[in-house]
């Protein structure tokens, strides 16, 4: 709509990817913070990134006089764009991994989740921030590590989707002859 690959020729589709991975990094470390401002500038930086994402494809196919939407895997770009995209969430798991590692989550936060007796027992250890929680470094990481496993599976599978659906819906059919 904004015809971005035609009138900034000079910005590669691989500069996006970058700056992509630059607004993950800020926003990993935005998120360590305790300030809830910056968990939401956090927040809108990750945004920015996966904004990033999409316009560094959308360009790709531009420049290459693509109009359907295709996975472009044959290109070093689609490499340099899936590092980036993995450099990026790892840098952003991180952050969420050392907030939580600060802050754990309170129990008491979650009273909907937990029964009475298990919240009056009051087992767990105090954290440096004055909130008893149970959330030990090994089960915050393990949370951590499968949303990041998560978000992998669910990126494999959408390239493997947007693929499906370009050979299948968007390839040439056959005619088929009259009887």
């Amino acid at each position: 709509v904004t015809s971005f690959s035609e009138k900034c020729y000079v910005v590669t589709p691989n500069m996006i990817s970058f700056t992509g991975l630059v607004f993950a990094v800020i926003a990993a470390k935005c998120i360590v913070s305790d300030n809830i401002i910056r968990h939401r500038v956090a927040a809108l930086f990750f945004q920015v990134r996966t904004w990033c994402d999409a316009l560094d494809g959308i360009v790709a196919r531009a420049r290459m006089g693509l109009v359907k939407h295709a996975s472009l895997r044959s290109t070093s770009g689609y490499v340099i764009d899936g590092l980036a995209d993995a450099l990026g969430f790892t840098a952003f798991l991180v952050g969420c991994l050392y907030y939580f590692r600060r802050w754990p989550p309170n129990e008491s936060q979650y009273r909907v989740l937990y029964p009475k007796e298990h919240l009056e027992k009051n087992e767990g250890y105090t954290t440096e921030n004055g909130n008893q929680t149970n959330w030990t470094g090994r089960r915050l990481f393990f949370v951590v590590f499968c949303f990041g496993i998560q978000i992998a599976l669910s990126a494999f599978f959408w390239d493997r989707y947007i693929h499906t659906y370009s050979e299948l819906l968007e390839s040439p059919q056959p005619t088929v002859g009259k009887a």
